[in-house]
């Protein structure tokens, strides 16, 4: 990594460097996005929370390896500690899905772990203090059923998919089910258990269609 100067912070997960020898760069924080302010309602409040931790004159540490076409770049970005991680454990950033390029699959689920205690914990835009900041499509619903799961036993039964193989990990050996319960693959609400391949279902994605299913698996209702 080498060291550069903050000159600005422009928005939630971005700012631009000034450098002797490329000159002004926009540098997303990689791995992140505030892109949940996407509605306009708290950019300016994002972007203040972001200039909190990147003060102008700040000197952090990058990895610019390539710029874009319009010579902007994405970088892990260290100043007194790992800005992204900040950001995600104080609830002020989302795991940014649309660029997973940009960052390794084990620094992809650190950030996951972090951005799951801090819904867990209602930190920042989590908390009903950032109603007002939410898209239409916020996930509140799932977030207000997993707070009050407590057992297995309130989860809906699910079926897979012909010929889809699911693996269901209990902690000793991988079983194979046409019919399951959350029960029968060792799934404990609060903890991270291993289904569905290398996908690590916490309660709070047990309720995201594109894991549960539609390919693999779907929950039995009724």
């Amino acid at each position: 990594m080498d060291t550069f100067t903050v000159r600005r912070v422009i928005s939630g997960d971005t700012f631009v460097i000034k450098d002797k020898t490329i000159g002004k760069v926009k540098v997303q924080i990689a791995g992140i996005t505030s892109a949940i302010s996407a509605n306009g309602n708290c950019d300016e409040r994002f972007r203040d929370i972001l200039t909190g931790l990147l003060p102008k004159g700040s000197d952090v540490e990058l990895n610019l390896k390539d710029l874009d076409d319009q010579g902007n770049a994405t970088s892990e970005v260290i100043f007194q500690g790992d800005i992204a991680r900040k950001l995600i454990k104080r609830g002020y950033a989302q795991v940014n899905l649309a660029r997973l390029e940009d960052i390794s699959p084990s620094r992809l689920k650190k950030l996951e772990r972090l951005q799951q205690r801090a819904m867990d914990k209602k930190k920042g835009f989590w908390s009903d203090a950032f109603t007002e900041c939410r898209p239409e499509d916020f996930p509140g619903e799932a977030m207000s059923t997993e707070a009050e799961i407590t057992s297995t036993n309130q989860l809906p039964e699910f079926t897979t998919k012909p010929d889809s193989g699911i693996p269901g990990y209990n902690g000793a050996s991988d079983i194979q089910c046409s019919t399951c319960s959350w029960t029968d693959i060792g799934f404990v609400p609060g903890q991270s258990t291993q289904l569905f391949g290398d996908q690590d279902i916490t309660v709070a994605t047990l309720f995201d269609p594109e894991l549960v299913g539609p390919d693999m698996a779907e929950p039995i209702t009724g």
